[in-house]
Order: C-alpha cells, then structure tokens, then sequence
C-alpha cells in the first residue's frame, strides 16, 4: 500500500491523506487474514485497537456509499497484485 500511495502509513499523523491509506490497509489485512484487531493495531505501532477498528468500519461503510472511493481501492488493490506478479 506504501508503495502504491507514497506515504509512510506507520507514521504516527493524523494527515487526511496518510489516514486514508492506513485504514485502507487496516481494512485489506483484516480481510485477508484472520488477525485481531489488536494484533493490527501493534503491527503499526499502536497501542489501542480503536483506530483499525474504526478504520475498517470507514471503509466499509465508504465501500457500500461512496463508488469513487471504490474506485479508488480497486485500481490501488490492483495495481499492487501487478506488483507483486511482477516479482
């Protein structure tokens, strides 16, 4: 998601931007794994799980309401599958 966005999602911010893509990423290693909200929230240094769960509830009610947004997970999801073909 670093790569595909161009931000330190670990960075310790409250940035629009950098929010984004950290609970995008909080949103996708949820689904794709089955660690806890807890075991997300140390991997990016937090000390409460209350941001990732947070987090993946944003993006799930921006997922069912807000298509460009959708659009926006989509070509970033994509383009790090391509990424990750590529090695």
């Amino acid at each position: 998601v670093k790569r595909q966005s161009g931000v330190d999602i670990t960075e310790h911010t409250t940035r629009r931007d950098v929010a984004e893509v950290r609970q995008i990423a909080f949103y996708f290693i949820r689904m794709e794994t089955d660690l806890s909200y807890r075991k997300i929230a140390r991997m990016f240094g937090l000390k409460s799980a209350r941001p990732v769960l947070y987090g993946i509830n944003l993006v799930t009610f921006l997922f069912a309401n807000d298509s460009s947004f959708r659009d926006k997970y989509e070509s970033m999801m994509a383009k790090a599958q391509k990424d990750i073909d590529e090695m």
